[in-house]
């Protein structure tokens, strides 16, 4: 339970509805209750979409069964971008980097705005996880342009082929990205010997430099 002082006019505004949710998703966060979580960050996206509002929810990563319930009613519109930035570190400490990261992309998708220091926390942690397949390579990409849609085959890293996804989701919807995003996934290509990848996404970032020189 959260402590919240109450405006004059005896009802919480919309700022203190949404720290006193992202404490509760926070708490839920350090009990493990990432169900519970999730269902907070919902209610909230719910009472800013009303119209075009979809659960934020994916079973194939983790079965958060949210969806199944009612919304909370906050009376108002309520952001859930302190709340999701909890929840996301709350996956982050539970060593759950994947799931953050694919959740990361949902809320990205969804437009809830993601903290810059929290995706740049979760693709240092895809990195920087073991690898978990064999090294193969069965084809290559053939330009910079396609280095953020490489197949599956290319990557061997699961983290790093995670962390080139969230990038690519941050970098179509217009999410804001940071040069120590890339240098971090760069960093991890290079230490996992994703070489090829490193090299295009350095190219990549090289044409979208002289685009932007140019506009």
């Amino acid at each position: 339970s959260c402590s919240v002082a109450n405006p004059p006019s005896g009802r919480l505004t919309a700022v203190q509805m949404s720290r006193a949710a992202a404490q509760t998703v926070r708490l839920c966060g350090y009990q493990k209750d990432f169900t519970g979580a999730l269902f907070v960050v919902n209610s909230l996206h719910f009472s800013s979409n009303r119209n075009s509002w979809k659960f934020i929810n994916d079973t194939r990563m983790v079965n958060l069964e949210s969806h199944d319930m009612d919304p909370i009613e906050f009376g108002q519109a309520v952001s859930a971008r302190l709340a999701a930035h909890c929840f996301l570190h709350g996956l982050i400490r539970a060593k759950k980097s994947f799931i953050a990261s694919r959740y990361a992309e949902l809320m990205i998708q969804r437009g809830i705005p993601i903290r810059t220091t929290t995706l740049e926390i979760i693709i240092r942690h895809l990195g920087s996880m073991p690898r978990m397949r064999p090294i193969f390579h069965k084809s290559k990409p053939t330009g910079p342009s396609q280095v953020l849609h490489l197949p599956r085959c290319v990557i061997n890293h699961k983290g790093t082929e995670m962390a080139l996804h969230l990038l690519g989701r941050a970098r179509k919807f217009g999410q804001h990205r940071t040069q120590k995003m890339y240098n971090s996934f760069i960093k991890a290509c290079l230490m996992q010997g994703e070489l090829i990848v490193a090299a295009l996404l350095f190219a990549l970032l090289v044409k979208d430099w002289q685009l932007r020189q140019a506009l």
